[in-house]
């Protein structure tokens, strides 16, 4: 990339007789179907247009030299990004453990934060569009933010959520699928680093959300029939429970999250009865690939019940697809972990 298109062999850039220009100057799109082939050249041409348009606006300047154009740059030049709240994974804050997390990014670091209003969670403190503490005060507490430039002022609501203690470490992992089948795997267009593949289920109860080995694939064959697949827990003895969390991991262009879902207790008579929840965040309107968030959280709230098991349950997506063995391989999902959380003692 630093060396250009002059480090690139001939034979790999220009692999075909009848190619003139290196990759045939065709930049070709797979996988997003809403956009046109292009022309290498001119995604170039537009894209260094766009560099000079922005250096320009910032006092640099196009000079030339012995017939070849050159770019100077003001390096003093002040990037000032437009001031907006960033979009990302909500506070994660359980009950007793630390909280350290940032509201703010590095392009909005720079300006003022404010609590503007609402009560935080005892034992915790908002600065500089930081949050930190500890606290076992559990529930959900409504707060606005706001974040000025000294000029302009935004603000925006959250909703801090304190969850209960996580009991899913204290369970037996229940699951549809606990292997995944490599030998199937392997053969599918994937599009995600190996190293995010786990072998079995276990996985989902380690605490780790993301990076190497966190993400379970409960693909046990080469099929793309319907089926349902469902991940829980059940214990030793009953705990009472108001929230599970649903963690995807990354997911494939081919499939790996659900066309709905929901959640599932064992009732006194050991049978799964499904229960009435509220999802945050709201989970995607529709099943349609380009909508589904890799590594996505979602809380299913509900009334607390007592119980021996848990599990979330739902109809696997299946999931055209235009690569040849791929096209036949969809009936799968992809977790990195769930979690149950206790409800807490009635007052």
């Amino acid at each position: 990339m630093i060396g250009g298109q002059e480090c690139v062999p001939t034979e790999y850039s220009i692999a075909f007789p009848h190619w003139t220009k290196p990759f045939n100057d065709r930049y070709i799109n797979v996988t997003r179907y809403d956009m046109p082939d292009a022309s290498i050249e001119d995604m170039i041409d537009r894209t260094v247009a766009l560099a000079v348009k922005v250096v320009e606006a910032r006092g640099g300047r196009t000079v030339e030299r012995d017939g070849k154009k050159y770019l100077v740059i003001n390096t003093k030049a002040d990037f000032n990004p437009p001031m907006e709240f960033c979009v990302g994974p909500e506070p994660r804050i359980v009950s007793g453990e630390k909280v350290n997390y940032d509201f703010s990014c590095v392009t909005n670091a720079r300006y003022a934060w404010k609590l503007v209003s609402g009560t935080l969670p005892k034992g915790l403190k908002f600065r500089n569009g930081h949050l930190s503490g500890r606290t076992t005060q559990i529930g959900e507490f409504p707060i606005r933010l706001s974040l000025s430039n000294g000029v302009e002022t935004l603000e925006k609501d959250f909703n801090l959520i304190v969850r209960g203690r996580n009991v899913a470490p204290q369970g037996h992992i229940v699951a549809s699928s606990t292997e995944c089948n490599f030998a199937v795997l392997d053969s599918c267009w994937t599009t995600n680093s190996h190293s995010y593949y786990a072998k079995d289920v276990s996985v989902i109860n380690d605490g780790v959300l993301d990076g190497e080995g966190s993400v379970f694939y409960s693909l046990t064959e080469k099929s793309n029939a319907p089926k349902q697949e469902w991940f829980g827990y059940e214990w030793d003895e009953p705990v009472t429970v108001d929230l599970v969390s649903f963690h995807y991991g990354c997911l494939e262009e081919f499939g790996g999250w659900y066309s709905d879902m929901w959640v599932e207790y064992m009732n006194p008579f050991g049978d799964w009865q499904k229960v009435p929840t509220i999802v945050h965040p709201a989970l995607p309107e529709s099943d349609i690939v380009f909508i589904q968030p890799h590594f996505a959280e979602f809380l299913f709230f509900f009334s607390p019940v007592r119980t021996r098991g848990i599990r979330v349950v739902g109809n696997v997506k299946v999931q055209d697809h235009w690569h040849k063995y791929t096209k036949d391989v969809s009936s799968f999902i992809s977790v990195s972990e769930v979690q149950v959380y206790e409800a807490p003692a009635a007052q």
